[in-house]
């Protein structure tokens, strides 16, 4: 169980989880230095999807189905205490996706959801490259999107084993669609880079409709991997809606 769990810094008196999904093809090591710049008593838990990292070789989705269920089994026993989602891109497809698993089967719900660089789930998809595109293909607009090392481009033993988790992420991503008609209980958060060539800002604007609590929406300078551009800026507005978390739930306790 715990391959699907990555703890930079496990800290024994958390109050509140942070469970952060990463993008295609990516795994949760991307957070490893996030920790540090949240508030005390938050722990933060990336997720380990199948075919990276300690997860080599274990085979991808073909069925959101499948995913939902399979996460709900995970995380359940991780939802002990308060918590927060973040996702970026696949990953906001994922951490919505999770929320409303959760409010359908009566688990904890999230204190908020932060979903990050993703359309809304009931726009088509236009897909810069078609998750099945010759390699050569998707690795050139891979590059484009400039998030990943030209280490990793430059190998292409690394690209091949990185390759079939990428593709199985991308594979769900365009097939991803729902109506807007589900709402999530709990406040709603979205992140939109300024320069965003697969994400426009109409795009997350709809987001609006699937939270039947408050809804915010914060800008950040950078393109479609505006999290790494703006790290620092990211990071403060996550910490900031931990921590009011936090004392929202310890509000709760008083009461």
């Amino acid at each position: 169980m715990r391959a699907w769990f990555y703890e930079p810094a496990p800290d024994p008196r958390a109050r509140l989880r942070l469970f952060c999904f990463p993008y295609a093809g990516g795994g949760p090591a991307i957070f490893r230095a996030w920790p540090s710049a949240l508030p005390e008593r938050v722990e933060l838990v990336g997720v380990r999807m199948p075919g990276r990292e300690s997860r080599w070789g274990e085979p991808g989705y073909d069925d959101w189905g499948a995913v939902v269920d399979d996460l709900v089994d995970e995380l359940s026993s991780r939802l002990d205490l308060p918590y927060v989602l973040y996702g970026h891109s696949f990953g906001g497809m994922l951490a919505y996706e999770f929320a409303r698993a959760a409010q359908t089967r009566g688990l904890r719900l999230p204190r908020t959801l932060i979903v990050s660089g993703c359309r809304a789930p009931h726009l088509a998809v236009e897909p810069g490259v078609a998750w099945d595109a010759p390699s050569a293909q998707l690795w050139r607009w891979v590059a484009a999107l400039n998030a990943t090392p030209a280490i990793v481009l430059e190998d292409a033993a690394f690209r091949a084993a990185l390759e079939p988790a990428l593709r199985d992420d991308l594979r769900l991503a365009q097939s991803w669609r729902n109506a807007p008609s589900v709402l999530v209980d709990a406040p709603l958060v979205t992140f939109g880079g300024t320069c965003d060539p697969i994400v426009t800002p109409q795009q997350t604007a709809e987001w609006r409709s699937y939270t039947g609590r408050s809804y915010a929406h914060v800008d950040f300078q950078g393109g479609h991997f505006f999290p790494h551009e703006s790290e620092a800026a990211v990071l403060e507005s996550i910490s900031t809606i931990c921590a009011a978390a936090l004392s929202a739930e310890r509000a709760t306790v008083r009461c």
